[in-house]
């Protein structure tokens, strides 16, 4: 075990609450609205695979650990691998047309937290290595609780209450 494993895995079990969360999210939305729209299944979906992602990543050092004798190794596999991941699905989500325009600032800081994976190749940054790392997989663990929120945050007639009235 080295040290910050703890750290990751309680992310991990942060991501897996958030995905059983969707579907209790999934049977209450069934019985009150029958027909989602098409921002509501994005929101679903994507509440998913941030969730499965924050949960992989979470674990995916702790894999390459025990092949590597070293934890900074570990990270500088992890790390490239889930800033491409980060990039390739914040520009996928930028040109879905159903994004609405308010979400993609976030989406701009979700690159530049997936270019910033890169910094841990080289040694650019080797005692803030970790902390990169566990940045990532925050922003995919809070871009699930942000979906979970606007998911849930619709009136019955399926509108999105996006400012209070």
């Amino acid at each position: 075990m080295f040290a910050g494993q703890e750290v990751l895995f309680s992310l991990m079990e942060i991501a897996i609450a958030l995905a059983g969360f969707s579907a209790i999210v999934v049977s209450v939305r069934h019985r009150i609205q029958r027909a989602w729209t098409a921002s509501d299944s994005d929101f679903f979906s994507g509440m998913i695979v941030h969730s499965i992602c924050a949960a992989l990543f979470s674990l995916l050092p702790t894999l390459l650990h025990s092949f590597t004798l070293d934890l900074t190794t570990s990270i500088q596999i992890a790390a490239p691998i889930m800033g491409v991941q980060i990039l390739a699905h914040s520009i996928y989500i930028i040109r879905l047309p159903t994004t609405p325009t308010f979400t993609r600032i976030p989406l701009g800081v979700g690159t530049l937290v997936g270019a910033s994976q890169f910094l841990v190749l080289g040694d650019v940054l080797p005692e803030r290595s970790f902390a990169i790392y566990v940045a990532g997989v925050c922003w995919h663990l809070f871009h699930a609780g942000m979906l979970f929120v606007l998911l849930t945050k619709t009136t019955p007639s399926g509108d999105h209450a996006s400012t209070p009235d």
